[in-house]
């Protein structure tokens, strides 16, 4: 009888002690992340300061795009979710183009996998290098994780952040809808009647 309610004792003792992990782990995660909405707890204010290289070893800073509006997209060249997403992105370089707002793309890997990607995709963007954890770039822009965007006006202010997902979907919508006589689709001009 004492064997078996020693046995039931410690049964009880390690699920105890599985459950205060799980606990655990979960309160860490929580407060590890930025307070309030994590994607747009920076919108609105001053954008931050960074550099980064390009592939071809240029510095860029947050000044190489003063007085312009700069779409940031944070990709890694690993993430399935930023490659799926990578044709899409590109395709709005002409929008963007148009709209007088540069499309750059930031990623945290190393060089040569940032140009074997170029390469894959047939990128022309500025692809900002800024390898972790070297670089505070993603840190000082709270990304949480890859693909996710940022939006600074000419300004300088963070105008809108968040996942590659349905808010990135209404921006790139609005983007394409202020292009006069462009199938909005195909992003090819329409002749006009």
């Amino acid at each position: 009888m004492t064997l078996s309610i020693l046995a039931v004792n410690i049964v009880l003792l390690w699920l105890a002690i599985a459950v205060n992990i799980v606990i655990t782990l979960a309160i860490t995660r929580r407060i590890s992340q930025p307070p309030g909405n994590k994607v747009n707890y920076l919108t609105g204010k001053i954008a931050p300061p960074f550099t980064a290289e390009l592939s071809n070893g240029q510095k860029m800073s947050l000044s190489s795009y003063k007085n312009k509006k700069t779409a940031l997209v944070f990709l890694s060249t690993h993430c399935l979710p930023c490659r799926e997403k990578l044709p899409e992105i590109l395709s709005l370089e002409s929008v963007t183009r148009r709209l007088d707002t540069e499309l750059v793309l930031v990623s945290s890997d190393s060089k040569d996998n940032v140009n074997a990607l170029a390469a894959e995709f047939n990128i022309n963007l500025d692809i900002l290098i800024a390898p972790q954890p070297n670089n505070s770039f993603f840190q000082d822009y709270g990304v949480p994780g890859t693909p996710f965007f940022t939006v600074i006006n000419a300004q300088g202010i963070i105008e809108e952040a968040g996942f590659l997902d349905e808010k990135w979907d209404l921006l790139t919508k609005k983007w394409k809808q202020q292009i006069p006589n462009t199938d909005k689709h195909n992003l090819v001009p329409t002749p006009s009647v």
